[in-house]
């Protein structure tokens, strides 16, 4: 699972010199061209340059900007979407969907549940020939503000949570936010941002190439399964709807 949301300003983060030394090696070589649903994203504060605007379809938009002392982008996704707070928070939270919009994800389950929006999940996303697949443990919280009735996600991983399992990487680190701000007119604006390394060996111009494919993808996904009249329309007592 995978990155921090948020409004159109957001913090900015400084790297230390610290993680830069902080590279896996990959099982194999790399040559394939496809990029990594791997959203592996070490917990830093970096310096950033403004957004790019890469990929701009189906109301969908995925920027990229560099990040000061790191070869690797930053990557955001902004899409408005006609449903209420609750269908987006449910679709969000449930974890065994997962597979079925994020992308490159075959395996999302929950692992300890704290409460309805405080809980832990494990999941698996496949990579291309000749790397080596990625597993991800994550601890989900959601708040909403009282007075905004603004959602925010942040997701982190715990890399130590279980034991590594042979044949398949573990995320070293990983950071998102997500955020789901009511507008007029019964929409909702997502935000999500994440800072990725994708650790081992992948060249970094590999990953720079194809970074927006699987955000835009996995909200594409996201964003038909939101539209489904049993998820736009419905209501929850634990969300406060605008």
């Amino acid at each position: 699972m995978w990155q921090n949301q948020f409004s159109k300003h957001h913090s900015f983060y400084k790297i230390s010199t610290a993680l830069k030394k902080s590279l896996f090696r990959l099982q194999r070589p790399i040559h394939g061209t496809r990029a990594l649903w791997i959203i592996i994203a070490f917990p830093v504060l970096i310096t950033a340059s403004d957004w790019v605007l890469q990929k701009d379809s189906n109301d969908i938009k995925v920027y990229t900007r560099d990040v000061a002392g790191s070869d690797y982008k930053e990557i955001k996704v902004d899409l408005t979407i006609k449903s209420t707070l609750a269908g987006i928070s449910k679709v969000f939270n449930d974890v065994p969907g997962q597979t079925s919009w994020s992308y490159n994800c075959t395996q999302a389950k929950l692992l300890k549940k704290i409460s309805t929006y405080n809980y832990y999940t494990y999941c698996v996303f496949t990579a291309p020939w000749p790397v080596s697949d990625r597993d991800i443990i994550s601890h989900v919280v959601q708040t909403q503000d009282t007075s905004t009735k603004v959602i925010t996600v942040k997701i982190t991983s715990d890399k130590n949570y279980l034991p590594e399992k042979e044949g398949i990487v573990r995320v070293e680190s990983s950071k998102i936010t997500a955020t789901f701000t009511p507008l007029k007119g019964g929409l909702v604006q997502i935000v999500y941002q994440i800072y990725t390394d994708p650790g081992g060996s992948v060249p970094s111009s590999l990953v720079n190439m194809f970074v927006y494919d699987a955000p835009y993808n996995s909200f594409l996904s996201f964003k038909k399964i939101v539209s489904k009249p049993e998820n736009c329309t419905c209501k929850s007592k634990d969300i406060k709807e605008l």
